[in-house]
């Protein structure tokens, strides 16, 4: 019998965020105190930038939810209006459950508070439920980064040679297939860009975690941006070739592949033994062809920005290694 320890930590969080919150609002006095332990258990997640976002979409969702429930309970004065309000908040609660977190909210909360005066009036129900909100939100964003935060160092090295590989092997295949195998062409295109989304997320998440300012991360965004447009670049030689490719272009595409290969052993290299990345070849010379040009081109920006990247981040993959 073995539970990950990842999970054992966010269980102990989790636990930590919900009896602080409860026992806060208990001390302030403040109306179904429980309310706030409920929105430190909701908004607390295993990796810390994703707390931030179910805080935003809990805080966005309990302020529309909070404006129709204050509407509803001044104009339902009597339990039956009450009951038939509750029916549809409910059903379409239960329906956007798994549609958006933000929407799921916006209904959640006027039915929470109508079912909640419904069985025990009490005054001040919009007040405690902000109070208790702004207390869960507040316990689960500090339980989160302060008690065994989870980052995503790890996920973003994968996705980053998830990236270099999946666009470049698409780049290669332009080069080397001819068209009529376009559905190959296709899936590649697909994968890379799936791959080049993967990254850009766990960009997102690592500047939600409060590292916004790092150099690292600007220059992640320049490796974006280049793969990206070699996949546009690719995408573009796909559609106007007529022909079957050449030996120039199996050559490019070898080319391709074996930048794809230095710039993959360079992520994996330790960083004291990490060396610069050659520039690519092709992108020195010229083509006839404008679009093949451009792929060239795209490449070589690639290259180059992996290189910027290797750089800026040096410091923080020792301290991961």
């Amino acid at each position: 019998f073995h539970i990950d320890a990842l999970v054992w930590r966010h269980a102990v969080r989790v636990a930590t965020a919900a009896v602080i919150a409860y026992l806060v609002c208990t001390w302030f006095n403040v109306t179904f105190a429980y309310w706030g332990a409920i929105a430190a258990i909701v908004v607390t997640q295993p990796i810390s930038a994703n707390t931030w976002l179910r805080v935003v979409e809990r805080a966005c969702g309990s302020f529309v939810g909070g404006i129709l429930a204050a509407y509803l309970l001044t104009h339902l004065t009597t339990p039956l209006a009450m009951a038939l309000a509750i029916l549809p908040l409910a059903a379409i609660t239960v329906s956007l459950r798994l549609v958006n977190y933000g929407l799921f909210v916006v209904f959640l909360t006027p039915m929470f508070m109508l079912l909640s005066d419904f069985i025990r009036p009490a005054e001040g129900l919009i007040l405690a439920r902000l109070t208790n909100e702004f207390v869960g939100a507040c316990v689960g964003v500090a339980a989160s980064f302060l008690l065994w935060p989870g980052r995503a160092n790890n996920g973003l090295a994968a996705a980053l040679s998830s990236t270099i590989s999946a666009n470049m092997a698409f780049a290669a295949a332009v080069a080397r297939l001819a068209p009529s195998q376009a559905a190959k062409l296709d899936h590649l295109q697909r994968e890379a860009g799936m791959a080049s989304t993967r990254l850009e997320t766990a960009r997102e998440r690592i500047m939600l975690e409060g590292r916004w300012r790092s150099a690292a991360l600007d220059r992640l965004r320049e490796v974006i941006v280049a793969a990206r447009i070699i996949c546009g670049a690719a995408a573009v030689i796909e559609v106007l070739r007529a022909g079957e490719p050449d030996a120039r272009d199996r050559q490019r595409a070898d080319a391709y592949d074996d930048a794809a290969g230095q710039m993959l052993e360079a992520l994996e290299a330790p960083p004291a033994q990490a060396s610069e990345l050659p520039i690519f070849p092709a992108a020195e010379g010229s083509s006839d062809d404008a679009s093949t040009a451009d792929l060239d081109h795209a490449v070589g920006n690639l290259v180059t920005a992996v290189d910027g990247y290797l750089r800026a981040a040096a410091p923080a993959r020792t301290a991961i290694r």
